[in-house]
């Protein structure tokens, strides 16, 4: 082969592919382009004539990416080889690109579907895409690749395939890439396994739980139209230290020292520790809130006087916490609560949706322009083999149950013990090996992908528990030392404090750590709802009549296959009706929000058809199917929204009387 020709070639297609490549994942293509002379991988024509190449690994040896004689067949080979690559397997992930021979082919052999790549090295990426021409696949996203080398790189190109990997995924090591970066190619092979538990744990609780929330958030609607928003925190301490106080067992170490942070920095508690922290005399500014279950009622008994704690709510929450809070609130905006009022202009201010109230807490820290944010009490993990902070509400009730063959200590462990079937280990920030569970796993996934979008300094003052990516790990007596000292004589907690000036808050900030007031329109807020609501059950009147005059010709049509005069009539009728629903798009995505499963049934579906080699009458037979089940079960969910609605309308007449 002519060494100029192969050039010119090598470069018409790496031209193709970054083109394709810049139009879905532009971050990827101008690290590609950018990569300097040294970098870049020197690719040669092999026997057979086809390109291969070498890299250098770390130990100084080098190894072959594709082989030199046909690596066009060792890559069907290859491809031939893979187990349990069924029609039923949705989404390949390839560890290593190698040059690229392998992915091609598998390309090639799948009829739909999707291929992810993981590929620690950039030069490696470049290498391949002046090899194979993928630009078309690139182009129909059905090829995504990752440069990753750890965790946290892969969240950004995989989040947007998060329902793609749930429909079933094989994970494959292509061997040339393994043999060359060993380490790295395990690091992504764990990286994606603990990704995917992620997605998993997050995409079931969605699921489960979308009736419950848009439940939570109707009902509270009266709390949501009566308190202000977060608005006016906007940056109130920015450049300020902010303390997030969850309630994880190595706060026993070190939670006194909040003492010294009262009245002049914030102190942002999760809703588990305020009784806690109330009786150690700690008094924090904002207590964060959005769990689902009516078991938190709870942590809001017997308080005392809270006029001074101002709960940050999302309006998911159960309905039982606003209903039972005795203090001041402020909520968080919710796009479904806005689309719901959508006649109301609605001053609410969101945040980012909190898997725990940990993270709304780091969340309200980041909105409240803190820096550096310090988690305190933040283990994630059963650090010295014990679950809960000592003093929280789950221990008071324990405490029945206490006896001298029973202690505190034995139901701690008991308590980890049950969770048996989901343990694994994790590293600790001491460097050695502790125990989580899968849902804490989870919660220090989401943590890290936080801390790697968040441009601000964040310290881990918890002094136990999991590492967490991208934290600066500090004792809290060292942060306070640093970034907020205290004059010697001087009292801690006094507006006397000689730091004032250097770490404490500003005074907007000063302003605005006043509890807030109930806003004093509410009831006119309050009775503008019911008119909007009453706007919105029509409209569901009128999508359930469209669903009725859908659903039978869909019915039928799956009976006239065969007659294509009949079930091109049966077609016609259905299609009137369902054209009607784009004049009714706002209660169809209401609808959509209250049973997600249909949304997923549906996807699932059309990406299972995708893989299909099918004839017409099969098709149309499996896409009759796919509709007839979308519709019956959007019908179940305007029956449940109007349910829902009706008793909305309820607790907002009696709010606004």
């Amino acid at each position: 082969m002519d060494v100029v020709a192969t050039a010119h070639q090598k470069q018409q297609t790496f031209i193709r592919n970054l083109r394709a490549l810049r139009a879905v994942q532009p971050d990827l293509a101008g690290r590609l382009a950018e990569l300097s002379d040294d970098e870049v991988i020197s690719l040669a024509p092999g026997i057979g004539g086809q390109l291969t190449g070498r890299i250098r690994c770390q130990d100084g040896q080098e190894v072959l990416l594709a082989s030199r004689y046909d690596p066009v067949a060792e890559a069907a080979r290859w491809v031939d080889g893979l187990e349990g690559l069924s029609a039923e397997v949705h989404t390949v992930v390839v560890v290593g690109m190698g040059l690229g021979y392998h992915v091609a082919e598998l390309l090639k052999r799948r009829r739909g579907g999707l291929v992810v790549v993981l590929e620690p090295s950039a030069a490696v990426v470049q290498a391949a895409l002046r090899c194979v021409d993928v630009a078309g696949d690139l182009g129909l996203r059905r090829l995504v690749v990752a440069v990753a080398r750890g965790r946290e790189e892969l969240f950004g190109p995989l989040a947007v395939h998060n329902i793609e990997l749930m429909l079933g995924a094989r994970l494959a090591q292509h061997p040339a890439s393994g043999r060359a970066q060993p380490a790295a190619c395990a690091e992504l092979r764990q990286a994606y396994i603990d990704y995917l538990q992620f997605v998993r744990s997050t995409l079931v609780t969605t699921l489960h739980i979308s009736e419950t929330t848009c439940a939570n958030i109707l009902r509270n609607l009266p709390a949501y139209l009566t308190w202000p928003g977060v608005q006016e925190l906007k940056d109130a301490w920015a450049g300020k230290p902010g303390f997030c106080v969850a309630a994880g067992p190595s706060l026993r170490k070190n939670m006194h020292l909040l003492r010294a942070v009262q009245g002049r920095l914030p102190i942002i508690a999760v809703q588990t520790l305020l009784k806690t922290l109330l009786a150690a005399e700690i008094r924090p500014n904002f207590v964060t809130t959005l769990d689902y279950s009516p078991q938190s009622q709870r942590f809001y008994q017997d308080l005392g006087d809270v006029s001074d704690v101002t709960l940050i709510a999302e309006p998911k929450v159960n309905s039982i916490v606003p209903d039972h809070w005795p203090g001041p609130m402020r909520m968080v905006a919710n796009s479904f609560g806005q689309r719901v009022l959508r006649e109301m202009d609605d001053p609410h201010a969101a945040l980012p949706a909190g898997a725990t109230v940990a993270h709304l807490s780091f969340y309200l820290a980041r909105y409240l322009g803190c820096d550096p944010i310090v988690l305190v009490g933040q283990d994630l993990g059963f650090d010295g083999n014990v679950y809960y902070a000592p003093g929280t509400p789950i221990q008071r009730a324990w405490s029945a149950e206490l006896n001298r063959f029973n202690s505190m200590e034995m139901m701690e462990w008991q308590r980890i013990a049950r969770l048996r079937g989901v343990l694994q280990k994790v590293t600790d920030i001491h460097g050695r090996q502790i125990y989580t569970d899968a849902q804490m796993f989870t919660y220090l996934q989401q943590f890290e992908r936080d801390i790697a979008d968040t441009p601000t300094t964040v310290i881990d003052a918890t002094e136990g528990g999991a590492r967490i990516a991208g934290t600066e790990v500090m004792a809290l007596k060292d942060v306070l030392e640093k970034y907020c000292p205290v004059e010697s004589g001087k009292r801690c907690g006094t507006a006397a404090l000689g730091c004032a000036e250097n770490a404490g808050p500003s005074a907007l900030a000063n302003s605005l750590a006043a509890p807030p007031q109930p806003l004093p329109d509410a009831a006119q807020r309050c009775r503008q709802a019911v008119a909007s609501l009453r706007e919105r059950l029509s409209e569901l009147d009128r999508m359930d009549e469209i669903c009725r005059h859908v659903l039978k010709p869909l019915r039928q049509m799956t009976d006239a296959l065969d007659d294509a005069e009949r079930f091109n009539h049966l077609h016609a009728r259905m299609n009137r009706w369902r054209l009607k629903i784009d004049e009714l798009k706002e209660i169809y995505h209401l609808v959509s929000d209250v049973v997600q499963l249909a949304e997923l049934k549906r996807v699932q579906m059309d990406k299972a058809l995708d893989r299909k080699e099918l004839d017409e009458i099969a098709e149309r037979r499996e896409q009759l199917a796919r509709d007839i089940q979308y519709v019956s079960i959007l019908q179940e969910g305007i029956t449940c929204l109007r349910g829902l609605i009706d008793e909305a309308i309820v607790r907002l007449e009696e709010k606004a009387a």
